[in-house]
């Protein structure tokens, strides 16, 4: 939160507006990707960004598994976008452990 003139300014550092989840009580978001076909929407999102965030989430892990590019176009869209961060990337464990192994093979 940072303070202007006295007022409160919410940042919402993890939405995802792009996918019509606005962020209704913020003055402004870091649009974040879940997965590559994602990256698109998160470019030519229009709303109030604070900043942009291209990765994969976890959930998604299984599609980029056979595609030998995805992380060349990962670092093509943050050159473009230099102020770009990287983004959903993680573990998570929240809808079970159907992809588990595979999301820990993404980070070695």
């Amino acid at each position: 939160m940072r303070s202007t003139a006295g007022r409160s300014l919410w940042i919402d550092t993890h939405g995802h507006p792009q996918l019509g989840r606005p962020a209704a009580h913020s003055a402004s978001v870091v649009v974040v990707s879940t997965h590559r076909g994602d990256w698109p929407r998160v470019r030519g999102y229009g709303g109030r960004v604070f900043g942009r965030a291209y990765g994969v989430h976890p959930w998604w892990c299984d599609t980029v598994e056979s595609d030998a590019t995805w992380f060349e176009d990962l670092e093509a869209f943050l050159r473009e976008e230099p102020s770009a961060i990287v983004g959903e990337i993680g573990l998570d464990g929240l809808r079970g452990a159907q992809n588990k192994n595979l999301q820990s093979e993404g980070f070695e």
